[in-house]
C-alpha cells in the first residue's frame, strides 16, 4: 500500500503512480466513499480546509483554545485556502450594528472638540446616537466608542464603515437599514472576509534555536502584527489627597494627562499627596507639588512605554466642595463641566420628545437607562435637603470629592516570548528576531517570513500544515508567471493596486485574444480544478461570462485564492501528484546568514511557501517574578490587593510561589539545599529583611555571592515550618534533621519528646 510520504523537500505526497484508491483496492477490499466532512457539522473546524489531516488532539488545541485566543492585529490578510465558513465568521465580529430600521435623530459627541480656550478637549472619544426606530417609533440610543475590549488587557480600535461617514458633520435625519454595520473590527474585510491571522512565508528546517517549540521571526513581520492593549486605571482624590503637578509646569498646573497625550515613559499616570496641617508650607508650595516624594506620595502607574490615554471619565458631586485646592481641581473639572454639557443635550432632546409626543412616547431600555443617568448628574446641587441628596458611591463605599477613569491605549509588536501558531496545532514561541535581509531566501527571490522545525509536523500528526505550504507555493509560481506575462510586480502579502493603464492592458489582451494570455487562462481553470473541481466550475462559467480580464486583474493584484472546504472530494495525495506533475513549484537552495554572521547555503533543496498563522494571547510583555515578595504580617506571602497592584511600575508579587508540585520539580532536578533557600527566603521574615538590605547596599545588585549569611540566619526558621513545630511540640514530638542516604531500615524522622 502506498503511503504518505515527506521526501527531502518536505512536500507531501504518493510513492507511486497510483491513486491512493488504487492502492487501498489492490489490498483490501476497498470502496471509495465521498468524502463527507461537511462544514455544517464541524464547528470550529469548519475553517479547516484539511480537516482529516490532523491529529485529535491537534483539532482540539485549534479549535477550543487557539481561536479563543486570537488576537486583532494591525495588518491581517484573508487566508489564501479558505472553507466558506470565514464569511459566516465575519457576520458575528464585535461590532457596532444597526437592529432594526431606523432613523437618525440627533448625533451628541460625549466631548465637544470644537470647544477653545480652557474648556478645550481636543478629542471626542465617544458619540452617541439617539434614533427612532420605524416600525413601532421606539427611541434608543446607539453608543460609538473608538475602541472596543472584552478583554482584561487586549482589544482593538474600531474600523469606521463607510455608513458612519454621513455622521461626521453631526447631520441628523440619516436612515438606517436594519443590519447596517456602524463599525467593526479591523479583521473583517469590506466583503465580509473574516481575516483572523496572516499569510506567511515559512520554512521548516532543523535551525538550532527552533529546537523545542521555538520559531525565528523576520524583524518585517512584527509590524503587520501590531495588536493594542489597554489599560483602566480609577484613580480617588480630594478629601484626604490632592494631585501633584506632574504633567504641568510654573504656570500650568496639570495633574495628569489630557486625551491623546502619551503617559510618562515611567508610567507614572498620577501622583496624590497627602494633607498635613503642619508641612503644608513646605509640601504643597509650587516646587514641591512638582517633584514626587516615591517612599511617602501615593502613586498610579500604568505600564512603561509609550501609551497614549483615548479617554478619561471624570465624577464629581457638585453639590459638595472640593476639599482640595481649587488650582489641582481646574483640569477635572473640565472634564466634569464636558460630561455634564453631554447630560444636559440628551435630556433637552428626550423632554423635548416627550412633549412633542406625550403618551405615545416609547424609549427602548437602554435609553431609558442614559436618561435617568443624565437626570441624576444635571439634578446634582438642586436640592437642598440632605434628605433628599444623592450620595454616589464606587463598589459599595462612598465616592470622594473627584474619581478619574482612564483609558490608556499601547501598541506592542511581537518579541522575544510571544507566541504565534498556525491554524494546525503547530504553535511556537518566538525565540529570535532575525533581520529580513539574514532571513533565508530561494533561488527566486522568495523570502522566509518564519522558520519552524519540520520535524515537528510527524510528531505532533498536523500534516495539513505541509498540504497548505504546498498549495500556496503553486498559486504562487502561477501568479508570478502572470505578473510575467503582463509586466507587473508580484503583489507579495499584502496585495497592490494597478494603475489605470496596467488594467486597460490586461483588459485589452483577453478582449483581443491574445494568445499568450489565452494560454495563461487556459492553464489556470485546469489547476483550479485539480485541487477543487466545484471552484473550477465557478471559473468556467465566468470564463464563458467574458469576465477572464476582471478576474486576472485580481490575481495580478491579490494572488489565488483556493475555496477547499473540509469535504472537498478529490484525495489530497492525489492532488499533490497531479500538482507536482503539471504544477511544481519552484523549490531551490536557500541561502541566509549564520550565527557564524557569514551567508551560508544549503545543499538540499528546501521548499518555501506561504501558511496562515494567528498570534495568540500569550505575550512575553508581563512582570513573572520578582527578587523580593511581598509577606504578610505572619510572615508569609500575601495576596496584592488593588491599592498596592498599580503603585509602583513593577509587580509586587510573583505571578505565583512555590506550590508542592514546583518544590518536588526543583529538588529533582536542582538539590534540596537549593530549594530550602528558596523557601526560606519567601516565609521567613528574618532572611526576607537580610535579603532586602543585601540588595540595596551591594554595589552590583544583580552579581550577590551571599544574598542571605546562614550563619547568621539558619535555615528552618520559616514561618510555616514554625507553626508545625510548634503543632508538634504541643502533642509530644519534634523533627529532626537527618542526611539522605540509602539505609535498611530507613530511620524515623521523627523523635518522641518526654
Amino acid at each position: 500500500m502506498d503511503q504518505i510520504t515527506e521526501n527531502n523537500s518536505g512536500i507531501p505526497g504518493n510513492s507511486g503512480n497510483a491513486t491512493l484508491s488504487q492502492a487501498l483496492s489492490s489490498v483490501w477490499n476497498y470502496r471509495y466513499e465521498p468524502n463527507q466532512l461537511h462544514p455544517e457539522l464541524a464547528n470550529v473546524m469548519s475553517l479547516s480546509p484539511f480537516d482529516g489531516t490532523v491529529s485529535a488532539s491537534r483539532k482540539q488545541m485549534f479549535g477550543a483554545s487557539h481561536t479563543s485566543q486570537c488576537l486583532v492585529f494591525d495588518r491581517p490578510t484573508p487566508r489564501r485556502i479558505q472553507t466558506g465558513a470565514e464569511i459566516q465568521y465575519g457576520r458575528a465580529t464585535f461590532s457596532t450594528k444597526v437592529e432594526r430600521d431606523c432613523k437618525v435623530l440627533h448625533v451628541i459627541p460625549f466631548y465637544n472638540d470644537k470647544l477653545v480656550g480652557v474648556d478645550a478637549i481636543r478629542h471626542n472619544p465617544e458619540t452617541m446616537l439617539i434614533v427612532e426606530y420605524e416600525d413601532n417609533g421606539e427611541i434608543d440610543c446607539i453608543s460609538m466608542k473608538e475602541y472596543f475590549s472584552n478583554h482584561q488587557y487586549f482589544g482593538f480600535p474600531y474600523k469606521n464603515t463607510d455608513a458612519v461617514r454621513r455622521l461626521r458633520g453631526g447631520i441628523d435625519g440619516s436612515q438606517y437599514r436594519a443590519g447596517t454595520i456602524l463599525q467593526d473590527s479591523p479583521s473583517k474585510r469590506p466583503d465580509g472576509n473574516y481575516c483572523y491571522g496572516i499569510n506567511l512565508n515559512v520554512m521548516f528546517a532543523s535551525f538550532p534555536e527552533v529546537a523545542e517549540d521555538g520559531v525565528l521571526l523576520s524583524d518585517e513581520v512584527v509590524e503587520w502584527l501590531k495588536i493594542r492593549k489597554y489599560e483602566k486605571r480609577t484613580v480617588p482624590f480630594g478629601s484626604t489627597h490632592f494631585p501633584l503637578n506632574i504633567y504641568g509646569d510654573e504656570n500650568n498646573y496639570k495633574p495628569f494627562p489630557e486625551i491623546g497625550d502619551y503617559v510618562r515613559p515611567d508610567g507614572l499616570i498620577m501622583a496624590l499627596r497627602s494633607y498635613s496641617d503642619v508641612y503644608s508650607a513646605v509640601e504643597m508650595n509650587a516646587t514641591a507639588c512638582r517633584e514626587v516624594n516615591y517612599p511617602f506620595d501615593k502613586t498610579i502607574y500604568v505600564p512603561s512605554g509609550r501609551g497614549r490615554v483615548i479617554d478619561i471619565r471624570v465624577s464629581h458631586d457638585i453639590s459638595r466642595t472640593p476639599f482640595s485646592p481649587s488650582i489641582c481641581n481646574d483640569q477635572a473639572l473640565k472634564y466634569d463641566r464636558a460630561a455634564r454639557l453631554f447630560y444636559a443635550e440628551v435630556y433637552k432632546h428626550y423632554e423635548s420628545m416627550r412633549a412633542n409626543k406625550g403618551k405615545r412616547l416609547k424609549i427602548s431600555h437602554n435609553f431609558k437607562n442614559l436618561v435617568k443617568h443624565a437626570y441624576s448628574v444635571i439634578q446634582e446641587g438642586v436640592n437642598s435637603t440632605e434628605e433628599q441628596r444623592v450620595q454616589k458611591i464606587y463598589r459599595a463605599s462612598p465616592m470622594d470629592d473627584f474619581t478619574i477613569e482612564f483609558v490608556v491605549e499601547y501598541e506592542s509588536v511581537p518579541k522575544e516570548g510571544y507566541k504565534l501558531t498556525d491554524c494546525w496545532g503547530g504553535k511556537g514561541v518566538v525565540v529570535k528576531v532575525v533581520p529580513k535581509e539574514d532571513m533565508p531566501v530561494d533561488e527566486h527571490g522568495n523570502r522566509v517570513h518564519v522558520i519552524m522545525d519540520g520535524g515537528a509536523t510527524v510528531s505532533r500528526q498536523n500534516l495539513g500544515r505541509l498540504y497548505e505550504q504546498f498549495f500556496n507555493a503553486c498559486s504562487r509560481d502561477m501568479v508570478k508567471e502572470f505578473c510575467n506575462l503582463f509586466g507587473v510586480a508580484y503583489p507579495g502579502t499584502h496585495g497592490q493596486k494597478l494603475n489605470l493603464a496596467e488594467k486597460a492592458k490586461v483588459e485589452a489582451a483577453f478582449r483581443n485574444c491574445d494568445p499568450t494570455a489565452e494560454a495563461a487562462w487556459d492553464r489556470f481553470p485546469h489547476y483550479i480544478e485539480t485541487i477543487s473541481p466545484r471552484q473550477a466550475e465557478f471559473y468556467y462559467s465566468e470564463c464563458r461570462a467574458g469576465r477572464r480580464g476582471e478576474h486576472m486583474i485580481s490575481f495580478l493584484e491579490d494572488g489565488i485564492y483556493l475555496y477547499h472546504p473540509s469535504d472537498n472530494d478529490p484525495e489530497l495525495p492525489d492532488v499533490v501528484e497531479a500538482l507536482k506533475t503539471e504544477f511544481m513549484p519552484h523549490i531551490s537552495s536557500v541561502t541566509y546568514r549564520g550565527n557564524s554572521g557569514r551567508m551560508v547555503t544549503t545543499k538540499e533543496k528546501i521548499l518555501i511557501g506561504e501558511i496562515y498563522f494567528i498570534l495568540l494571547e500569550k505575550t512575553g510583555d508581563d512582570w513573572t517574578s520578582v527578587s523580593s515578595g511581598k509577606l504578610q504580617n505572619f510572615g508569609i506571602l500575601s495576596h496584592i490587593n488593588n491599592q498596592d497592584k498599580h503603585s509602583s511600575p513593577w509587580r509586587q508579587q510573583a505571578i505565583r510561589a512555590w506550590g508542592e508540585t514546583e518544590t518536588a520539580i526543583g529538588t529533582a532536578y536542582m538539590g534540596y539545599r537549593v530549594m530550602a533557600e528558596v523557601m526560606d527566603r519567601n516565609n521567613n521574615i528574618t532572611a526576607h529583611r537580610y535579603g532586602v538590605y543585601s540588595i540595596l547596599r551591594a554595589d552590583h545588585p544583580t552579581d550577590i555571592p551571599v544574598l542571605v549569611d546562614r550563619q547568621k540566619i539558619p535555615l528552618g526558621n520559616a514561618k510555616p515550618l514554625e507553626l508545625v513545630k510548634h503543632l508538634g511540640l504541643c502533642n509530644g514530638w519534634q523533627f529532626t534533621y537527618q542526611p539522605y542516604q540509602e539505609m535498611e531500615p530507613k530511620p524515623t524522622a521523627i523523635r518522641f519528646v518526654a
